[in-house]
């Protein structure tokens, strides 16, 4: 059997003193969607840092196709391919929708993304390729 894609075991996380994830657990395989709901303040984006190594799990585990990623700084977990998009616009407001997914293509990472693999994932992008950045929502 392949290895799962993203694993998350017992993962606790704390800002401070407050913790704020207790023994979250989840398994995703390859191909598999999963979506994250909750409240404000339910720790959906602590998840989301923790994964990427944005904020600092004190226990679990966290795997990315087999490699162990909960303890590596953020630099190296994208290295390996996980990334966040966080919803605070943090975009290049003078660019191009485009323009800005050729940025985050500069990172070199191996892997069959390309804008025509994006475009076709999210078709509404291609539409929207030349438009400001900053027209985008959500």
């Amino acid at each position: 059997m392949a290895e799962p894609l993203l694993q998350v075991e017992a993962l606790e996380a704390f800002y401070g003193d407050a913790r704020a994830l207790q023994d979250v657990g989840f398994t995703l395989e390859r191909g598999q969607t999963l979506a994250l709901i909750g409240a404000n303040g339910a720790g959906k984006s602590t998840l989301l840092k923790s994964i990427c190594g944005l904020l600092a799990s004190k226990t679990g585990r966290i795997a990315f196709a087999g490699v162990e990623i909960a303890r590596l700084p953020a630099a190296q977990v994208v290295r390996l391919g996980v990334a966040l998009v966080p919803e605070g616009r943090r975009l290049f407001p003078s660019l191009s929708v485009e323009e800005n997914l050729n940025l985050g293509g500069q990172v070199g990472r191996k892997g069959p993304w390309s804008l025509g693999a994006l475009y076709d994932l999210l078709p509404i992008l291609k539409d929207k390729r030349r438009q400001p950045s900053t027209s985008l929502s959500g």
